[in-house]
């Protein structure tokens, strides 16, 4: 069914460009704060279950930013996105878990979501999960700045001032 949906999406694009819902001019108006046509654009190709538009459309319920904030409904948009293994929806449902946004607060969990979006190469999957390795004491300082270093040759410069303070003595 979903191969389906997604040729009917890619044919209704060909034909009708104009009416075709787009990841790029919805990011756009979103940034210029025209929430509601961006939310527009990622529901429909949330519908056709397009894992960007998911994170997008999540990360709107979850911050409240052109809908009501509804964080179970971030959630199950992560999770549909994860379970087509996008590595940013991975990393907002570590955040989730590591902070207790609408979920309980809950470290492993926030630890395997970091580590499968880092597995997947998204460099803040990197990061964040060197943060809480470290913050926790569940890794050893070579894997923790392993994994910083992961994050900063993937261009996450934030990375840098960690290896830098690990260095020191």
């Amino acid at each position: 069914m979903k191969v389906f949906s997604r040729c009917f999406l890619l044919l209704c694009c060909a034909l009708f460009p104009s009416a075709c819902a787009d990841l790029k001019s919805a990011s756009a108006s979103y940034k210029e704060g025209h929430y509601e046509d961006a939310i527009e654009q990622w529901e429909t190709l949330s519908e056709f279950g397009e894992p960007r538009a998911q994170v997008s459309l999540g990360r709107s319920y979850l911050s409240g930013k052109g809908v009501e904030r509804d964080p179970e409904k971030a959630r199950h948009l992560f999770e549909q996105a994860a379970a087509q293994n996008d590595a940013s929806a991975y990393f907002e449902l570590g955040r989730m878990y590591e902070k207790g946004y609408g979920v309980e607060q809950h470290a492993n969990k926030a630890l395997e979501h970091y580590r499968k979006s880092a597995e997947l190469g998204y460099a803040r999957g990197y990061y964040y999960l060197a943060q809480l390795q470290e913050q926790h004491g569940l890794a050893s300082p070579e894997i923790i700045r392993y994994n910083y270093q992961c994050a900063l040759d993937r261009g996450y410069d934030r990375a840098m001032q960690d290896i830098e303070r690990q260095l020191q003595p």
